[in-house]
């Protein structure tokens, strides 16, 4: 049933980019700066494979072969009536972040160059920052890749909270997620429309590829870690997205209360509700998030990487 479900998924998923895009709307052991005297470690190497979540690569190679189509041969025809076409609107809509275009806030450019550097990102990819309150940050295109930074994000994140959320993004162009996120970010936008038949083919394609979602979503968070390097700032980010205010509102989140929290028991009605909606969320939790990472953080695969 599974692999039915992805066929269907695979099988609209041009129809659904195309649609969207035409609607309206360093060395070895070499070291990066850092805050406060501290210094990064910029990895001789490193593969996709060395930090991707083995779940998301398991789901990502089901997704892949459902669809039978070569993604390189799908991103070169997407490229010219998909990507040219949101990247146009992103330059008109947003700014692109290059050193020229904010000259008395170097440091963001910079981050994205070290952000790049850690991760041997070879890709060509752009990164804009779009007027949008929301909190948030997301990856769009599929032969060229665009990270785009709501300015809510960037109003509200500390820098080093940037710098995570930059990595993570960068996490998905290299784990080659950007084409199947893309799919779920506008299976989540159709929900919001009316219809119930609409509705049901929505959520069982929505359901397919929503599983993987989540599973990339850690992929990416340790990829932002292994730009920070530091667990703190990528747990005060992830609870910074979960909460929605800024860190001049809120200051600094206590975590492990955070996940105390999380952890209080419900009734098991409640439970149940709550898991049947995390179906077909795009994201884990943000408590999963956090725990996630910190296993991740305090395992021999991130200290080799680091080595």
């Amino acid at each position: 049933m599974l692999r039915i479900v992805l066929a269907v998924a695979a099988v609209s998923i041009v129809l659904i980019l195309v649609f969207v895009a035409n609607s309206p709307s360093p060395g070895a052991g070499s070291r990066s700066a850092a805050p406060a005297g501290r210094t990064r470690i910029v990895p001789a190497l490193v593969a996709p494979e060395d930090f991707q979540y083995d779940m998301d690569k398991k789901l990502l190679a089901t997704l892949d072969l459902a669809l039978q189509v070569p993604t390189a041969e799908l991103a070169g025809f997407l490229k010219p009536i998909v990507d040219d076409v949101t990247t146009r609107r992103l330059r008109l809509d947003g700014v692109e972040v290059t050193a020229e275009q904010f000259p008395d806030h170097p440091e963001l450019h910079a981050m994205v160059g070290d952000c790049a550097g850690i991760l041997h990102v070879k890709k060509a990819f752009h990164v804009f920052v779009k007027n949008d309150s929301s909190i948030d940050a997301y990856t769009t295109n599929v032969s060229e890749p665009a990270i785009v930074l709501c300015s809510g994000l960037v109003s509200a994140c500390s820098p080093e909270e940037i710098r995570f959320v930059i990595g993570h993004e960068m996490g998905h162009i290299v784990c080659n997620h950007v084409l199947w996120l893309s799919v779920v970010r506008e299976l989540v936008e159709s929900l919001k429309t009316d219809g119930f038949v609409k509705e049901a083919i929505v959520s069982g394609a929505l359901l397919a590829v929503a599983e993987w979602s989540k599973q990339a979503e850690i992929s990416a968070d340790r990829a932002g870690l292994l730009c920070v390097q530091d667990l703190d700032v990528c747990e005060q980010a992830l609870v910074r997205l979960a909460s929605g205010l800024t860190e001049r509102v809120l200051g600094r989140i206590n975590v492990d209360a955070f996940l105390e929290q999380s952890e209080m028991k419900t009734g098991s009605v409640a439970s149940a509700m709550v898991y049947l909606d995390e179906l077909r969320q795009s994201h884990p939790f943000v408590s999963d998030r956090i725990k996630n990472l910190r296993d991740f953080y305090k395992s021999e695969q991130y200290s080799k990487i680091l080595q």
